[in-house]
């Protein structure tokens, strides 16, 4: 029972290493030089993203494979004895830590596409069952011999099979259908709120760096996703070995120990010499990249921030509570209640484009209860009339 259990934890061991091999090996393909040929596709957040995702799958999909031939053929010429289905535990586990990793140890839940990891999970085992089943029964036939290569018209077969999967997977599987923009726009919006409720007490947002602040925001976005807290704790303790490494939420350089607030004021005070205005109408996309790469030297790093702010600032100004908290006033209409004429005539007030509540559900058929949910689910704007709400709704409140 203890060497089952044994097998199981190396074999468990194996998987969760070759996940990293593979990922790995997938940043090298795609930051060498011309590593945009590669094909490898790389997510990040960024709305011109749409590369074919069948390099990704069949690289999930055959090292495994390939990692358990090799494993195979250890283990017959070690005269190791272990059961085919504990063997068939090894591709199973890589594709079982992937998960674990997306939705736990890297927080992404959002991002995670079930049909894509899915599909990758049940095309690698089954090819995994006939690798164990039928082909690797005897060692000495897996590669094909020197004197045999005469079978080479079975490579050419072969490569038209692995030629058709790709382009079958191009059509399937892009970036934008494996991590759509709505899944990033999850991301943003549950990061954003998870960081702001957690440090609420030292965010403070005037008219004159809000945008600033949804820059901060953004950025802390963006590192928490590259530089998870797994790998800032190892920062941390780099530190304390003496080592100078970039440290807290927001990565500032440092050779002692910061907490994710301090990094933050560092953060801002940083921000706010680089960013000539910080009010949010200041801030463009040009002006929020330039910010990012003085945070950061680093194009796709600012093109980054530049997408997150972008959506970012969406919500916030869509959201009546944030809205407030950032100091995102929009110019409504003009003093239109004092002109609107006692008949309800709105002519010549500036008021032709909008409408009443009541002429919603009249126009619209809906109940209150159906119009309130519409207006909720699409994020419309009301317009109150400031006296009649402080005449009628706040008269208590003086």
């Amino acid at each position: 029972m203890k060497e089952v259990f044994f097998e199981v934890l190396v074999l468990l061991l194996i998987g969760i290493v070759t996940v990293h091999f593979v990922s790995w090996v997938g940043s090298v393909l795609h930051s060498v030089p011309n590593g945009g040929e590669s094909n490898y596709a790389v997510f990040t957040f960024r709305s011109d993203q749409n590369k074919a995702m069948s390099t990704n799958m069949l690289m999930n999909i055959l090292v495994p494979n390939v990692c358990l031939i090799f494993l195979y053929m250890f283990i017959e010429k070690n005269g190791i004895k272990i059961h085919d289905e504990v063997l068939l535990l090894y591709v199973f586990s890589y594709y079982l830590y992937r998960i674990v990793l997306i939705i736990g140890i890297l927080n992404r839940r959002e991002l995670f596409c079930f049909r894509y990891e899915i599909t990758c999970l049940l095309i690698g085992c089954g090819l995994s069952v006939l690798l164990v089943k039928y082909f690797l029964k005897d060692t000495n036939q897996i590669f094909i011999p020197i004197s045999e290569l005469v079978n080479e018209f079975w490579l050419v077969i072969i490569l038209i099979i692995y030629k058709f999967m790709i382009l079958f997977f191009d059509k399937i599987f892009s970036q934008k259908t494996v991590v759509t923009e709505g899944m990033l726009d999850n991301y943003i919006i549950n990061k954003f709120n998870w960081f702001y409720k957690k440090f609420e007490d030292i965010v403070c947002v005037t008219d004159k760096d809000n945008g600033i602040w949804v820059l901060l925001f953004s950025i802390m976005i963006f590192e928490n996703y590259n530089r998870g807290r797994f790998l800032r704790i190892i920062e941390e303790i780099k530190v304390l070995l003496g080592k100078s490494a970039t440290v807290g939420i927001m990565q500032i350089k440092s050779d002692s120990r910061l907490s994710d607030k301090r990094s933050i004021e560092i953060a801002y005070d940083r921000l706010k010499k680089q960013c000539e205005n910080g009010k949010i109408e200041d801030m463009d996309a040009m002006n929020v990249m330039g910010c990012a790469m003085q945070y950061n030297p680093d194009e796709d790093y600012a093109k980054s921030v530049s997408f997150i702010f972008q959506h970012l600032y969406e919500y916030i100004k869509y959201s009546p509570k944030y809205k407030i908290k950032f100091c995102i006033v929009e110019e409504a209409a003009s003093e239109y209640d004092e002109t609107v004429n006692v008949d309800g005539n709105v002519e010549g007030t500036g008021l032709e484009g909008y409408i009443t509540f009541d002429d919603l559900q009249v126009e619209s058929g809906m109940s209150s209860k159906e119009a309130w949910e519409e207006i909720r689910k699409e994020k419309l704007i009301i317009y109150l009339d400031r006296k009649e709400v402080q005449n009628v709704l706040l008269k208590d409140k003086d």
